[in-house]
Parts: structure tokens; sequence; C-alpha cells
């Protein structure tokens, strides 16, 4: 809406404030929900730059796949997938074998990403989106 609310809250999700104390609240909760509203803005920037202010090894999956997501938004495509192959040596989610497949392609392996893409066929974790524009690309 209106440029105001835009800069309040722009200084309200990008605040270094910390987690209110009282009732008991998950730190990653209340970080996912500043994340996700800055996604819903279209703030990649601003989510590497407030990524770049917390420790860089986040155990929970889906702030890590909000990292990744913003480093590649940016253009740092070359951190971006370090941090999705790590991610996917470490954890049994398919949904990281989508953006291998792409760091593959990105870093002109279209072997690898066809071969990360049969992975996924044989894991039924295969978006046919996704594959459909793998093979475009590759």
């Amino acid at each position: 809406g209106s440029p105001a609310m835009r800069s309040l809250a722009e200084r309200l999700l990008l605040s270094e404030a910390q987690v209110p104390q009282g009732k008991s609240r998950n730190v990653y909760d209340v970080f996912q929900a500043r994340i996700d509203r800055l996604a819903a803005a279209g703030y990649a920037a601003e989510i590497a730059d407030l990524f770049g202010r917390v420790p860089e090894k986040i155990a929970n999956p889906s702030l890590a796949h909000a990292r990744v997501d913003a480093l590649l938004l940016t253009g740092d495509t070359a951190t971006a997938c370090d941090e999705a192959l790590s991610a996917n040596q470490r954890s049994e989610e398919a949904s990281w074998l989508e953006t291998v497949a792409y760091c593959k392609l990105a870093a002109g392996d279209p072997a690898g990403a066809a071969f990360t893409a049969d992975m996924m066929r044989e894991t039924g974790g295969a978006d046919p989106d996704f594959l459909a524009l793998l093979g475009w690309l590759g």
C-alpha cells in the first residue's frame, strides 16, 4: 500500500530486535515469519542481508531453503549451490534435489542435472513442470 506503511514494515522486519520475552516462542518461528513476510513482498536482497547477520548453519530446514532461495535470487549462485549441495547430503528431503539439478545446469553439467532428475523421478518427488523446465534448459 502506502509508502509510509511499507517503510514501517521494512523497519520492523529488518530490525535486529530480540525475540520478545514472556510466552515461550521458538526463535526460528519468529525469524521464519519475518522471512516469509519479506519474501511475499519481494525483498530477496534484504533477506540475503538478514541471513548474513545470523549464524550460517541454521538447523531449521525451511529457513535453509529460504536462505538458498534468497542467494539464488540475488545472483549468488555459487554460495547458494554450495549450501544446497551440503543440505542435500545432510537431509533426506527430496526438495533439495530440484536446487541441486538447477546448480548442475548452472555449472555447465547437463549430465549431472539429468542424473539428478532421474533420482527425482525414482524417489517419486518429481514435479512434472520442473522436470519439463529442466529438460528444456538442459
